[in-house]
């Protein structure tokens, strides 16, 4: 295609803004946020597209620190939405609450540990090949929030407050709150490294909200 260039990963770029030009690679392929630049593969058909479910109410944001298993039905208003994050989405499906109910998995290490039974699924690009016959997910490129790296909570914050919400509480994130940087007994897994990358996240998260933030602790 003329005015396209391939880098060495086989992405596509173009030097300069050309509206006609990104349009037809716009239809073409995966743009990388707003630049100029495309990965060698189509959109998929279930491309996250921006949900009025959160327009005009708080959200609930769940981590997978220790206080997760400590949650039950009394921490959350009906109406608000919850956004888990990875494996924390069992623990809260568990509860068999009525809140709008979303899990959110960039990391394909994860593989697809992080299956919900009924909850909708936003999942990466780069995951994605773990869902493809899960029905209720949508489908997410990291460059349309952020870049690669950040936390994902960091991403949760991000599309939340994109669609709408007024503000956001954030639970099961202990190290935000006594700085606990264990995984409930619930996640079942590991800590790898010694967890300051947990202390971390929590300025990091509260710099990407532009609506009230709040870490709820539980005793």
């Amino acid at each position: 295609m003329e005015g396209v260039r391939t880098a060495s990963n086989g992405e596509l770029f173009i030097p300069k803004p050309n509206k006609k030009l990104e349009a037809i690679l716009d239809k073409k392929y995966l743009r990388q946020g707003k630049d100029l630049r495309w990965y060698n593969h189509a959109k998929d058909k279930d491309h996250l597209i921006d949900d009025n479910i959160f327009d005009g109410r708080g959200c609930y944001v769940v981590g997978k620190g220790p206080s997760l298993d400590k949650l039950d039905a009394g921490f959350f208003i009906p109406s608000w939405p919850i956004i888990c994050i990875n494996e924390s989405i069992h623990t809260i499906e568990g509860l068999k609450i009525t809140n709008p109910l979303y899990c959110i998995q960039q990391d394909k290490g994860l593989k697809g540990s992080c299956r919900p039974k009924t909850a909708k699924l936003w999942v990466a690009y780069e995951a994605k090949e773990y869902y493809l016959d899960y029905k209720k997910k949508s489908i997410f490129s990291v460059r349309d929030y952020g870049s690669h790296g950040m936390f994902t909570a960091m991403l949760a914050v991000e599309m939340a407050q994109r669609f709408g919400a007024t503000r956001l509480e954030m639970l099961a994130f202990d190290s935000c709150c006594n700085g606990n940087v264990t995984y409930a007994s619930s996640i079942n897994r590991s800590l790898v490294g010694d967890g300051t990358r947990f202390i971390k996240a929590c300025v990091r998260i509260k710099q990407v909200a532009k609506i009230p933030i709040s870490f709820i602790g539980i005793h």
